[in-house]
């Protein structure tokens, strides 16, 4: 069976992964430059920085087992004890990428053959898929069944582009779909950061969610920082200049870190975490040989995304 699976973040490299393992072949497409999604690690100045997702927990047996691979492999390691609450017995594991997240999806997909820079324009269904790119130079891709794996607006945009429509209550529910959004600034750090190992805080500030230090992780060899912003702060200054962000952020992540930021670059996650999600880990459509997963079906950690994708991927097996 001929699969391509459009989105390579974990839920679309873990349902890529399932496949090809049970003897599908599997294409991913992917608008970015290298696979990972939000599972992002970027080299700046010589620093290794995650600005995406910044560690990962294992609940589910499932997971627990690919997690397991990556720690036998080397690839990734315990980071710090999340505090049990009155819902954990015990206190809960968070990991991290040895090299940082995004070789982890990656590993997954080192076999499987990947197009990314691949922006998908438009799809057609006629008994099988067509799936085309904004490049007129660039043929079609065919494909018995096809998987996306998106953030459910971009797969909505999609469906309108493409003409193509769903079930009206199936529709509705997608619509209902919201992320926040968050500003990440990226920075290398003058000296090592005040903070204490393991090296970040969270919610430090109102207009900070996460505050960390890529040198107390693990993942650099000199001292960078990370920081995600609020949603309510990325809406409000989401169109404003660089600098603009930089001046309103810089003062306060200093002042927290007790260094100077260095060299910086800002990145905009658009969707950076699903707060409400579909109400399913997947959606399928036998008779139009198309699957919906990701982290607005399955939620917005990297165990459920990743779930999403492993689960998509058995009813995607069964419908053969």
């Amino acid at each position: 069976m001929n699969i391509v699976v459009v989105g390579a973040g974990i839920a679309g490299c873990s349902c890529a992964w399932e496949l090809s393992r049970h003897g599908h072949s599997v294409l991913l497409l992917d608008k970015a430059r290298k696979a990972g999604g939000r599972m992002a690690t970027k080299v700046m100045q010589g620093a290794r920085l995650d600005h995406g997702a910044q560690f990962f927990s294992a609940r589910d047996e499932r997971f627990i087992a690919l997690v397991k691979a990556w720690r036998d492999a080397g690839r990734a390691v315990p980071w710090f004890l999340y505090e049990a609450d009155d819902s954990e017995d015990l206190p809960v594991e968070r990991l991290r990428g040895v090299e940082g997240m995004n070789p982890l999806p990656r590993e997954l997909i080192s076999s499987l053959p990947i197009s990314t820079n691949f922006y998908v324009d438009r799809i057609e269904f006629d008994g099988s898929w067509n799936i085309f790119s904004g490049d007129d130079t660039l043929e079609s891709i065919e494909a018995d069944h096809l998987v996306l794996t998106l953030p459910v607006p971009q797969i909505l945009n999609l469906f309108e582009r493409s003409n193509f429509r769903l079930n009206h209550q199936v529709w509705a529910d997608l619509s209902k779909v919201v992320y926040t959004r968050c500003i990440a600034l990226l920075g290398t750090l003058a000296e090592v950061s005040s903070l204490s190992p393991p090296g970040f805080l969270a919610f430090p500030h109102p207009c900070l969610d996460w505050l960390c230090d890529n040198f107390h992780k693990g993942i650099s060899a000199q001292s960078a920082c990370t920081v995600h912003s609020s949603d309510e702060f990325a809406r409000r200054n989401w169109d404003s200049p660089d600098l603009e962000v930089l001046a309103l952020l810089r003062p306060l992540v200093e002042d927290l870190l007790s260094t100077r930021i260095v060299e910086w670059s800002l990145h905009r996650w658009r969707f950076a975490k699903p707060t409400v999600t579909f109400g399913a880990s997947f959606w399928h459509d036998s008779e139009r040989k198309l699957t919906l997963a990701g982290d607005g079906f399955g939620g917005g950690s990297v165990e459920r995304a990743a779930l999403s994708g492993l689960q998509a991927a058995d009813r995607v097996r069964s419908s053969l």
